[in-house]
């Protein structure tokens, strides 16, 4: 989480945890329904919650992953091997 916590705001480029997954969302803030604002709010962390309480459509997710995920966290006991 170290680096994705670097990633926490338009200037930085705005990266998002949901569900172990990481996502750039950097050039969907003008983009999102909901507006960037709530994107730079979780920008840096782990949103799934917030992700979750939004109730997203599946096809949301499925846009996500197409487009702006670059990544997924490794397990503790991953990183310790």
């Amino acid at each position: 989480m170290e680096e994705i916590a670097k990633h926490d705001s338009a200037d930085n480029g705005v990266w998002i945890v949901i569900n172990d997954l990481v996502y750039d969302v950097t050039k969907f803030l003008g983009e999102h329904p909901g507006g960037a604002m709530i994107l730079i709010t979780v920008a840096g962390e782990d949103g799934t919650s917030e992700y979750d309480d939004a109730a997203h459509p599946a096809s949301v997710m499925d846009q996500a992953n197409g487009e702006f995920l670059i990544g997924k966290l490794k397990k503790k006991q991953e990183k310790d091997k």
